[in-house]
């Protein structure tokens, strides 16, 4: 066929959508770190299966209004790094078939995964090669190679197979898949998804014969690399609060000099050196900017080059208070008016209850997320979060790095509502614990925001738990079931005994400070107690050091440590 009709266009997003719900434990336990933590299918399932409610609640009629819709779910519905870049993949990917007809042509499907690879790099800050991102790329880049295809199953049929030899290709591309022999889990995850579109498409989708085949040719005995991209988070939350709406070549006086040439890409570089927190919109001859900058004389100088303004807004961050802000909410159709308060906020996340608890009633923290509980947050329940401190300037501090994007991603929406969001990456629960504690509510946003993201980058911290797969590194051989422990995202220990990994993990912490005083262990539900305590009877003894026992719950880490 020439064209794909919207229903079954439709039919095959539901399709793609189904495969990541039946592979998702597969996808799950493709991870080069032998610990169970693997959640890049479960964040995958989660961010497409919202989209597909958002779909079928309503009567679809054209492409622009399915464009719209889907893309909103995926956004809102999005978890984890794997779930935001696929969120934007799809985004790209619609965003090209917006228009009020009943059906798109080969020609614009073409366009559509060149949007998708566009719209995925423009999401992150520091795009990393061997993932998903480099999936969606060669897609399109052999797409333009080619050209020209006789029909839609033609090209999906090329889409699919070219998908998965780059997937194949993607050990080559980064040293952490190679090592372990396997293929990136975000990528298996994209190219499960356009499967099912295709084969929705040649009417050959079998939900029977969907199942997990470890004979495959990227098979794998050990679990591939999630998707990690770190965001370092620039210091920001600041002077002033900058948003313009830009006619390109407008000019006021008639017979003043014309406008400078615009280039979207160069603009954008320029305005990274006056401010941060951009976010830069380009439609026809129109141009919205927001960032955040201590001289917007400077950026309205910029802007004013190129065009003249039909709106500019500019407030002060840190002295003004926001009234009576006009706030549409993000789970209802209602709009709110409310008075935001300046007073500032921390959100945490946390791996168990009890360290919920401790958050709370030890710290002050009101808002706080439990991971194990509720696996990791999408965008939507950050916005939820965010909505419910009733504040103007908050702090999003992490215990996972994987949590960081959707975090992000939720504080690019509420900018919109002049309500300043930074993200704290902490990797772990401990650093997260650091960072708050040296939270002060009489310092200012950038202190605070300085101070915590310092401390969390000098944090010794380590975990220890169990094994679920073999592997072999160059520098250490893990064994299913092994106790092991990780520091700085490396493992340190592979042992069968708990006791002596988790010695080796504390002298290796111990020995990475000068003058270490106290050592902290939060041992959760499969922990030892006996460990713990003849630990804490060696150290005290051996180092002099304080030991801080605490039974937190948790089940995934049976330890976390932290010298201080």
């Amino acid at each position: 066929m020439k064209t794909i009709k919207l229903d079954l266009f439709q039919k095959m997003l539901y399709a793609g959508a189904k495969i990541l719900e039946i592979e998702c434990e597969y996808i799950n336990d493709l991870n080069v770190f032998p610990v169970p933590d693997g959640d890049t299918g479960s964040n995958m399932k989660t961010t497409t299966a919202g989209a597909i409610i958002a779909i079928k609640e309503i009567e679809i009629s054209n492409f622009s209004q399915l464009a719209k819709i889907f893309s909103r779910g995926l956004l809102m519905n999005a978890r984890g790094n794997s779930g935001v870049i696929l969120s934007q993949i799809f985004r790209g990917f619609m965003d090209a078939l917006n228009n009020d007809a009943y059906e798109v042509s080969i020609e614009q499907l073409k366009q559509a995964f060149n949007g998708a690879k566009e719209k995925a790099y423009a999401s992150v800050s520091t795009p990393i090669e061997g993932t998903i991102l480099t999936v969606i790329r060669v897609i399109n880049e052999r797409i333009s190679e080619r050209q020209n295809f006789d029909s839609v199953e033609d090209l999906f049929a090329f889409v699919t197979k070219e998908a998965q030899i780059i997937l194949e290709r993607t050990p080559e591309m980064l040293p952490s898949l190679k090592e372990a022999n396997v293929v990136d889990s975000g990528g298996y995850g994209l190219v499960s998804f356009l499967k099912g579109m295709y084969q929705s498409l040649t009417n050959t989708f079998d939900e029977k014969l969907i199942i997990k085949n470890e004979e495959e040719n990227i098979k794998s005995k050990t679990k591939p690399l999630d998707l990690e991209i770190i965001h370092k988070e620039k210091e920001e939350g600041f002077g002033y609060c900058s948003e313009i709406i830009l006619s390109l070549r407008k000019k006021i006086i008639p017979n003043s000099p014309s406008k400078s040439f615009f280039e979207f890409e160069k603009y954008k570089s320029e305005l990274a050196k006056i401010g941060d927190s951009i976010v830069a919109i380009q439609d026809e001859d129109l141009v919205k900017v927001h960032l955040h900058t201590l001289t917007p004389y400077k950026f309205l100088q910029l802007s004013q080059k190129y065009g003249e303004f039909d709106k500019i807004k500019i407030e002060n961050m840190t002295n003004q208070f926001y009234e009576s802000l006009e706030r549409k909410g993000l789970t209802t159709k209602k709009e709110n008016k409310l008075t935001l308060s300046m007073e500032q906020k921390i959100i945490a996340t946390v791996p168990s209850e009890k360290f919920k608890k401790m958050f709370i009633e030890e710290h002050g923290i009101d808002n706080v997320i439990v991971t194990e509980t509720e696996g990791a947050p999408s965008i939507q329940r950050f916005v939820d979060e965010i909505n419910s401190t009733n504040s103007s300037q908050i702090f999003i501090v992490t215990d996972d790095s994987n949590i960081v994007l959707a975090a992000e991603q939720a504080s690019k929406i509420v900018a919109e509502n002049n309500i300043l969001v930074s993200v704290i990456g902490a990797y772990n629960v401990f650093e997260t614990l650091l960072a708050i504690s040296h939270f002060e509510q009489q310092n200012d946003y950038r202190t605070n925001f300085k101070t915590m993201n310092k401390i969390v980058k000098k944090a010794r911290s380590g975990m220890i738990t169990t094994s679920i797969k073999n592997v072999k590194y160059p520098h250490i051989t893990v064994n299913k079931d092994d106790y092991i422990g990780i520091i700085n995202k490396k493992i340190i220990a592979s042992e069968k005994n708990a006791y002596d990994v988790l010695l080796k993990t504390i002298e290796m912490l111990i020995e990475s400070l000068k003058k270490p005083e106290i050592c902290y262990i939060y041992y959760g539900i499969n922990a030892s107690q006996t460990d713990v305590h003849q630990i804490e009877k060696y150290i005290s003894e051996k180092y002099g050091i304080i030991c801080d026992l605490r039974y937190t719950g948790q089940s995934l880490y049976h330890y976390y440590i932290g010298i201080q």
